[in-house]
């Protein structure tokens, strides 16, 4: 068909899809039976739930680990932190000043006396006047020096006179002086701390 310059015009037939299914190339074509489908589908399902669960893992070990860092954490900062310790934690290391918060001495048989607390706060001397308190109540009464040995410390006037009745050997001083000659003196040795007397010129 033709318009009216003469050119042919496309008709209807020139559009259709022409049919190919009779040619046939041996050399180009698919294999629709190597592929095992099912087993590709189970392996990605497998892969999916073993990654879900490692996922699970990791996450819970993670929110483990992130716990207990929070937490010390939280006892660094408290144990730094002034504020937020109590009152006695705050106190500086022993030993502290007479009379400031927490000062206190340690007295035998184990007990402690508070000075921050005492009945006559204000006295510097407080600490000597109950060291005496300790030493003649120690040297006027019976009192337990170790409990565990079953040792007890005695009176001193009790102690003197068992002391007395037991016939300890004395020196003889006056023989000693009689028998050295005139000009020496017995003086204790500085290497025995005082408990030989060594014979020098006077």
């Amino acid at each position: 068909m033709r318009d009216s310059l003469g050119h042919e015009m496309m008709g209807d037939h020139d559009r259709e899809t022409p049919d190919v299914s009779r040619i046939s190339n041996p050399d180009v074509k698919h294999e629709v039976n190597d592929v095992n489908a099912s087993a590709i589908i189970r392996f990605i399902g497998g892969l999916g739930i073993a990654l879900a669960f490692s996922f699970v893992l990791v996450f819970g070990l993670f929110t483990l680990l992130n716990w207990r860092a929070k937490r010390a954490d939280a006892e660094e900062a408290r144990s730094r932190s002034p504020l937020t310790r109590k009152d006695d934690e705050r106190l500086p290391p022993p030993p502290r000043l007479q009379l400031a918060p927490g000062a206190g001495i340690d007295l035998e048989n184990n007990r402690r006396v508070d000075l921050s607390t005492t009945k006559a706060p204000g006295k510097p001397q407080e600490e000597m006047i109950l060291l005496r308190e300790q030493w003649n109540h120690d040297l006027e009464n019976y009192h337990w020096v170790d409990r565990n040995a079953g040792t007890v410390g005695l009176p001193i006037e009790e102690a003197m006179r068992r002391v007395a009745e037991s016939n300890l050997p004395v020196r003889q001083q006056q023989q000693q002086q009689n028998q050295q000659p005139e000009g020496f003196d017995n003086i204790p040795t500085y290497q025995s701390a005082g408990r030989r007397d060594e014979r020098r010129k006077q």
